[in-house]
């Protein structure tokens, strides 16, 4: 049954992939993602169905290659910028990068993209508030762990929780402060 699952949602990134149009490359291009960045990631573009006109975002397991789950974001916006499957756990994106000595947090899977374009190894939680302590335990191996969250009052309380969480488990945890309001691709 999950393999069939990982299976599914594997065809349906590959199918949505296929279907990004030159206008949705260039909302991610400003954005910051290069077009190596947005294949590499599976990004797709939604043309039908609940999640119609938006960008989707594919949470690519480590080993196997195969998709976890698939997180949308609205290119037009109605009432929620983000959805996802309902019945479906949130997960860190890009987990497989908590594999690395030194890894940077932030919030939002586009900035996890964008600093891991720059060359800097990044995993991103859903919001600010959805790390979930056991989590903790994927970063047991790094020596050295940034958060880089938006910086408003939320993504502050957020990284200054998830760093007392990494704390237990990491030998050095930091917080790097973003200009007010903003985030790592308003920065980029």
């Amino acid at each position: 049954m999950v393999a069939d699952d990982v299976r599914s949602l594997t065809e349906q990134a590959r199918k949505f992939h296929a279907n990004l149009r030159a206008e949705d490359f260039e909302w991610l291009s400003k954005r910051g993602l290069e077009r190596q960045t947005v294949d590499s990631a599976m990004l797709g573009f939604v043309s039908d169905g609940r999640f119609r006109g938006s960008i989707s975002i594919p949470y690519i397991l480590p080993y196997s290659g195969g998709v976890k789950t698939i997180r949308f974001r609205y290119l037009n916006p109605v009432r929620n910028k983000y959805d996802g499957r309902k019945g479906k756990a949130i997960h860190l994106y890009g987990v497989g990068n908590t594999l690395n000595d030194e890894v940077w947090l932030c919030e939002g899977e586009f900035d996890a993209l964008v600093l891991s374009q720059l060359g800097y190894p990044a995993v991103a939680v859903p919001g600010a508030s959805s790390f979930k302590p056991d989590w903790k335990y994927l970063f047991a191996n790094t020596s050295k762990t940034t958060l880089v969250f938006v910086s408003d009052e939320a993504g502050t309380r957020g990284a200054n929780r998830i760093a007392s969480v990494l704390g237990e488990v990491v030998e050095d945890v930091r917080i790097i402060r973003l200009p007010e309001g903003s985030d790592v691709t308003d920065c980029y």
